[in-house]
């Protein structure tokens, strides 16, 4: 498609396997005029598909994958890194479970046309240069997602143990819900700065997990809904109400005058709903 100009300025109709039309801002445009192709062929079934699955995870993920790719503006830049990222991803698991003599069916769940679903898929939701927090999900505690790998209960051993900052923000996306084809997004915004009441910081050496499973001297930038912690041998684990968690991720952000860094972070999927 283009702009004409010229000797062809003010034609409209055909011409030569194109069709010339006027636009809203009183230009012209030259379309090809090209076979339109059958929509319900099995690729375009498949694309569809995709795209509804990953338009779908986005509408859920928007708060935090809106502006989670470093080096990309918030909005619209981002969502389609977001787009261009997942499709990339989801072809990919359909060619591997084809190559291993499976079908497209195992690489899903996919959101069924028609409708915006969310399902349980590694998608990428970060792009960055921070060190990354991995999570966790045991067969163990479907309820909960773990975070390895912290030597205390402390907020000092949780930035030691995954070379962060005091400042540094995690934004905890978990996919939970009582069956996969109803499940909740969960995105909550916990920052590394213990604070007193009174606003002043508190070391780091404070428990980082309060005895009532809630945040110990939380800072008044948390977002997001309750979440209880629990920390047991070396392991922080949280969770909400809602059943079995589907996948979850942890995006590490931080803030440094007018721009923003971030890790790299791709959601863990539980196998038995992640096919």
């Amino acid at each position: 498609m283009a702009k004409t100009e010229g000797w062809l300025y003010g034609s409209r109709g055909r011409l030569a396997g194109a069709y010339i039309r006027k636009d809203p801002y009183r230009g012209y445009v030259i379309s090809e005029i090209t076979r339109q192709k059958d929509r319900k062929s099995e690729s375009q079934l498949r694309q569809r598909m995709f795209m509804a699955t990953v338009i779908g995870a986005y509408k859920y993920m928007k708060a935090v994958c809106s502006c989670s790719f470093e080096g990309l503006a918030p909005g619209f830049p981002s969502m389609c890194q977001f787009k261009r990222l997942n499709l990339h991803m989801l072809r990919q698991r359909v060619a591997i479970a084809e190559a291993n003599g499976g079908s497209f069916s195992d690489a899903g769940p996919f959101t069924p046309l028609g409708c915006q679903r969310l399902v349980p898929q590694p998608y990428c939701v970060s792009q960055g240069t921070l060190p990354g927090v991995g999570v966790v999900l045991s067969d163990a505690d479907p309820g909960r997602v773990r975070i390895p790998a912290v030597a205390d209960n402390s907020y000092g051993a949780l930035i030691d143990g995954y070379g962060l900052l005091r400042g540094d923000r995690l934004w905890l996306i978990t996919l939970q819900g009582a069956a996969p084809d109803r499940l909740q997004c969960h995105i909550g915004c916990i920052v590394l700065d213990p604070c007193y009441a009174d606003g002043l910081q508190a070391p780091l050496s404070v428990p980082f997990v309060g005895a009532d499973g809630r945040i110990n001297l939380p800072s008044p930038l948390n977002e997001g809904p309750c979440v209880r912690f629990d920390f047991r041998e070396g392991t922080l684990s949280y969770g909400y109400e809602t059943g079995t968690v589907a996948a979850a991720g942890i995006v590490v952000t931080r803030r440094g005058g007018s721009t923003a860094m971030h890790s790299t972070c791709q959601l863990t999927v539980r196998g038995a709903t992640g096919g």
